[in-house]
This record gives C-alpha cells, structure tokens and sequence, in this order.
C-alpha cells in the first residue's frame, strides 16, 4: 500500500495520498511497540502472526525506505514524524541485528535472506547511526553466506520453486543495486551465482510472461519486472526477454528510467539466447520454439530437495516427472501452482503427484506426506539430455518414488511443433497406473477412436490443444480438477487420466500432445509403421513430421 500511495503521490502531487500515508505511518510507530527481545528467543515467538515477528520486522526496512522516498519533501512529512521513524528503524536494527542469527544459524531459509536485507538496508541507508558500520558487515557476510547456501551451481534457488527464486532474485538484487549506489561491492560468488539466477528466471518463464508454476509458485510472480530488474542489476541485456520497470525501481535510478514512457512496453524480441536450457541441480529442463509471445514451451521439472531436512523444503511439491506446456499465447497443460497455504485437505491435494501431470502408482505421492510444510521421504531421481539439435530435442527422466517400481519418462519436442511423451514402468506387480494431463480449461472432450484422445475447445481464445495416446491399452477418463492462477483463487478444470490395472511387471504408454492456435482447426492424422517403430504425423496437411516409437 505504502508504494501505491508514493507512485499516487509522485503522479499527481495530491497531498491527500501524502497525509494518507503519514497518518498511518505515525499510527503504527505510536502504537505498535517493539517487543522485548530477551522474551524473543524461542522458535514460537519468531513465527507467531504479529507485528513484529521476524518476517515483518525484515521486510519493513525496505519498503519503509523506499516509500519514504516518494514522499520525503511533503508537508506532512515534517521534522516530528522524521525523528519517530528514525528511533523506529534503530528497533528494527536492534531486532535484526541480535535475533536472526539465532533464529536460522545456517543461514538456509528465505526468511533470512530478508531479515539480512533488511539489516542491510538500515546500515546503508542511515549512516549516521554508531552501529551503520557493523550492521554493514554483518549484512553482507550474512548474503554472501545466504548465496553460497540457498542458491545451486545451476543458479536455482534452493527451494526449487520458481516463485520463490524470483522473490529471492528480489532479496538478493536489491542490496546489490543500493551496494552499488554506495561504493559498495559484494563477492564474486554473489555477482556470479545473481546472473546464473536471472538465466533460469528467463527461462522458467513461460511465453506470455507468467510463471511455470511449480511447487509453492503463483504464475504472476515473475515476468516483467525480473527482466528489468536485471538490466538495472548488470547495466546490460542479461535476459532474452525484455521487462517494464516497475515500482520502486526508479528509487535506484533517482527517477531517470521512469521518465521514459517507453518502460511501460512490454515486447519481446528475437534474441542470440539459447532456446533451450537444462537446470540438473534444481531439476528443470525447459525448451521452447522461439523467444516470441507466441512460442510452443514446455518446462520439465524432475528434482531432488538439496536441504539437510526435509522439515525445510515447505513449498516442494510432489512434481516429479511432471510439465508445464504453453503454446501461441498462453498455457494449455499446467501445473497446479499454490492454492492456499493452510494446512487442509486442499493442500494436501494441491501438493501431491495426482495434482500434476505425470505418472501416480496406486494413487501414492512420490513423496512422503506428513503436513502441509513437512515431507518424509524424498525419492531418487535422474535426468538425461539424450538428443539436442535443431529438430528434435529429446530428455530422459527416472525416480523411485513408487519402491521397488522404476518410473521413466522421456520427453521429445519434434520439429519444434509438437512433443511426443514415453512413459515406461518396471517391476510392477498388481498396481493401478495413472498417467494425468491437467488441461487449463474445463472445456474437453473425450474421443475414444481410433486412439484415447482428449482435445481441448479454443482456450481463452488463443490456442486449443489436443492429447493422443498411441500406445499402452489404458482406460480415458475425464476427470474434475483444478488449479490456482492466483494465490487463493481456484480455477476448476478437466483432466484427462489414462487409466490401467496392471498385472505385468512393466507397462508402456506413448502420447503425442499437439497444440494449435486458435485460428486453425485441429487437423492431423497419424500413420503408425509398427515394422519400423514409427509414427508419421501431419499436421494441417503438412508432412514430415516423424517420431520413433518402441511399439
């Protein structure tokens, strides 16, 4: 709120959103009051919902600062209420300064990531103040530690939920710029470790700008304002998209970049940046058709938790072997992002593998579940690039988290037009297959000849697609699900699940997925050569398209 009255404010010169602001300013500081810290040693006082727990008490430096900015020179921001917050942010220094580092001793929670910038921002920004100097150092040993721990070779964060990389890409890039504004210079780890998470971020990002909502991931929590913010950070392109600017950044610019009407565009241009790329720690592997609007995409997510518990890795989701697939214009087969974060059936359900689009074995979760912020097992997993070239990009996953079944999928994008899904299990004995494909659209229909096909009607006017399955005898169903396209709004849809009580010891399915824009019809026919072990697909009249399949 405090950002949105400052950008009001700074629009119109109406002092209405200055006295808006310092009134409620002056109410917190007046009556809020710092609790005594001898009393806040235990893990209870640190996560209770009040005013000063340790989340807020980081996070109020910041944005405290960076709204003060806008309305520094008002009248009502006079001398009185100048001192009061001063003597406001010497608490919250005091607070952060002795209580965070007993809270999170190894420095491996995003929670943390925030108290330190905090820190960092009431050192640096008053430096007048006798601990300025010490609260400095320990801010940024702290971030540089935070970067070592939080942060994988592959530049994903530890959390390996890209909402959360994208909100640590914020706690960690905004010390850096007020760093930089203050000749001030953290590590090359840091510098280093910052631009490799600015790559995943761009590729993690689907076409129309959203999120690939993995784990606790919202699809809005990303996009425009990352792509900008990385420019500000290196002072170049380190994106393949481009971004708008968003609120606070003309803080670090004093206002010279909000001056250009050009920062409210938001194009995407064809770039030199690599279409596809492969995250192996943090388990994602992302390819795409181009870097415009309209691109086929599809991010593939296949991990492990990194963290010594898995009491830590809350906002992991059961998503192995799963996707996220967009084309022309926005997602067709998505992930299920996060609902809620209160510990229910709800989220239960929106963690667990069911929820994804991949393989579940006798309806299990291929992790172990305790809570809604706990795990208990975590399986083991592997990921191969088996082909990269111009026209067929193939990847090749496994876990076991059905033990003793072995779970493989391979993932092949051909011709950059439609991709082809193995999906294989071994040493089965009496289980029920699932396989799921969790359309953004209730708007399915179910055709059951000559193959299980499920084919979606025009989804919000820019694309349908359509789901074929080839080979492996299981039963189509449509089912009712749903996803969040927003923290706290569920967005109801159909989910195509094939189907099989299987009584061998391994079992095979093949599935094509083919999307179109919404200006073509969904035409295609398909010539299977058993002799050869090939599909022959044509789309809209046009050939070859070609696909090895092991029938």
């Amino acid at each position: 709120m405090f950002h949105d009255l400052g950008l009001a404010y700074w629009l119109t010169g109406d002092e209405k959103y200055a006295a808006a602001y310092t009134t409620m300013l002056s109410d917190w500081i007046d009556n809020i009051k710092m609790p005594d810290i001898k009393k806040y040693q235990d893990e209870k006082a640190w996560y209770v919902i009040q005013p000063w727990s340790l989340l807020n008490t980081g996070i109020r430096p910041k944005i405290w600062f960076e709204s003060m900015e806008y309305f520094i020179d008002a009248p009502s921001f006079n001398a009185d209420l100048l001192v009061r917050v001063l003597y406001s942010f010497i608490q919250h220094g005091k607070m952060l300064r002795e209580v965070s580092s007993v809270a999170f001793p190894r420095a491996d929670h995003n929670w943390y990531l925030m108290l330190m910038e905090g820190l960092f921002y009431v050192g640096t920004m008053l430096p007048e103040l006798k601990t300025s100097h010490s609260d400095i150092n320990q801010a940024m040993n702290e971030l540089n530690r935070c970067m070592r721990t939080q942060v994988l070779e592959d530049g994903v964060h530890i959390e390996e939920t890209p909402g959360y990389h994208n909100g640590a890409i914020g706690w960690f890039g905004a010390p850096l710029l007020l760093a930089k504004r203050n000749n001030m210079q953290f590590d090359s780890v840091y510098i280093n470790k910052m631009e490799k998470m600015f790559n995943f971020s761009s590729h993690i990002t689907r076409p129309n700008h959203t999120v690939a909502p993995f784990g606790d991931s919202r699809p809005d929590t990303g996009g425009d304002w990352i792509f900008a913010f990385g420019s500000l950070i290196f002072g170049r392109k380190i994106t393949a998209q481009e971004g708008r600017i968003y609120g606070p950044a003309f803080w670090f610019t004093n206002g010279a970049l909000a001056d250009s009407p050009d920062q409210n565009k938001n194009p995407v241009v064809k770039t030199d940046f690599p279409l596809n790329a492969y995250f192996p720690k943090g388990g994602f592997y992302c390819m795409r058709s181009s870097w415009d609007d309209n691109a086929l995409y599809l991010a593939f997510r296949n991990g492990k938790a990194w963290f010594d518990t898995l009491r830590m890795a809350g906002h992991k989701h059961a998503d192995h072997l799963s996707f996220d697939m967009s084309a022309y214009g926005g997602p067709l087969i998505v992930e299920p992002g996060v609902f809620l974060y209160t510990d229910d059936s709800l989220r239960k359900y929106n963690k667990s593998t069911s929820a994804r689009n991949t393989i579940v074995i006798d309806d299990k979760t291929t992790m172990g579940y305790l809570n809604g912020w706990e795990w208990s097992s975590d399986p083991d997993v592997n990921t191969t690039v088996l082909k990269d070239t111009e026209d067929k990009l193939t990847i090749r996953g496994w876990h076991n988290g059905y033990k003793p079944v072995d779970c493989f999928r391979t993932v092949s994008f051909v011709g950059k037009r439609f991709w082809v899904i193995e999906d294989s299990m071994t040493h089965l004995k009496s289980n029920n297959i699932t396989l799921s494909y969790h359309f953004t659209t209730p708007d399915v229909e179910l055709i059951e000849k000559p193959f299980n096909r499920a084919a979606t009607k025009v989804s919000k006017d820019y694309a349908s697609v359509v789901v074929v399955q080839l080979k492996g005898d299981a039963k189509a169903i449509l089912a009712e699900s749903w996803h969040a396209e927003s923290y706290g709004f569920k967005t109801n849809h159909k989910v195509l699940r094939l189907t099989k009580n299987n009584t061998d010891n391994q079992f095979v399915s093949v599935s094509l997925i083919i999307p179109f824009p919404a200006s073509e019809k969904q035409d295609f026919n398909l010539f299977l050569n058993k002799k050869k072990n090939q599909v022959e697909i044509k789309i809209n009249g046009q050939f070859p398209y070609h696909s090895t399949i092991r029938f």
